[in-house]
């Protein structure tokens, strides 16, 4: 079924990010000694995290499935409610602007699905309890699988970074001193580079924030200026109301 309303995908809840980038370097050095054992390694340990996820996921499916259509079933009950509740409610409408003109068969139609609103603001009531009710049935059922593979999946993403840095240091300790020495230089200064660019962008996001507060506060002034000068505004017109209003009690006395 195909509801608007999030579901979790259980066939595609593998992280992959680590160990592609593991599995490319090792690829890459494949000729170093030790690396190919690494790699060894690291497809064994992939090899078991799916198995490991096919195993949390497969064995959900079943409830996962009747759980998530248990809850579209009361969502499209709710919309459909909803849609009747708005269609009745424009047939309200029109029958009590112009229920004078229109034929009397008709108006009396109109008024008969007008009375069905009793029935069906009460019913969406119900369907939203229960969409809710299911909703929440449905998190609570995923919320341990999700943690489950979100656990498992963190463990292999750590075992292919450590795969990773054993690569690496086989490379480095593959390479002469001088070009060990030169290539580790570069990695500082880009490291160093990247942290300048990231300083960077955080002192342009300070600096956009700084200006987007000082416009607001600059508004807000002009905001208060403009109040202001509409409340000094009023009290000279009540002022002068009172002022006319004394002029006028003076002058009947004067009579």
């Amino acid at each position: 079924m195909g509801y608007n309303i999030v579901r979790y995908d259980l066939d595609k809840c593998y992280r992959f990010k680590e160990y592609n980038e593991a599995s490319a370097y090792a690829q890459r050095y494949m000729e170093i000694k030790g690396v190919k054992e690494q790699y060894q390694k690291l497809i064994a340990e992939k090899d078991s995290y799916v198995q490991d996820i096919k195993n949390i996921t497969e064995s959900a499916k079943e409830n996962e499935d009747k759980i998530y259509n248990d809850w579209g079933n009361w969502y499209k009950k709710k919309n459909l409610c909803v849609r009747i509740i708005l269609g009745l409610v424009i047939i309200t409408i029109i029958n009590i602007v112009f229920g004078r003109v229109l034929p009397s068969g008709l108006h009396t139609l109109m008024t008969i699905l007008s009375l069905f609103l009793v029935i069906m603001v009460p019913a969406s009531i119900v369907m939203k309890i229960g969409e809710t009710i299911s909703e929440k049935a449905y998190y609570k059922y995923m919320e341990p699988i999700r943690s489950e593979i979100l656990i498992r999946g963190n463990s292999f993403a750590e075992y292919a970074g450590k795969c990773n840095a054993a690569i690496d240091d086989l490379y480095l300790l593959s390479l002469e001193p001088a070009h060990r020495e030169m290539v580790m230089m570069r990695r500082e200064q880009a490291k160093q580079h990247e942290e300048m660019m990231r300083m960077e962008r955080e002192r342009i996001e300070l600096e956009k924030e700084r200006i987007r507060v000082e416009k607001q506060r600059q508004a807000d002034e002009r905001t208060a200026r403009a109040e202001a000068r509409e409340e000094a505004k009023q009290s000279r017109k009540v002022q002068e109301r009172l002022l006319r209003i004394e002029e006028d009690r003076e002058m009947r006395y004067r009579r």
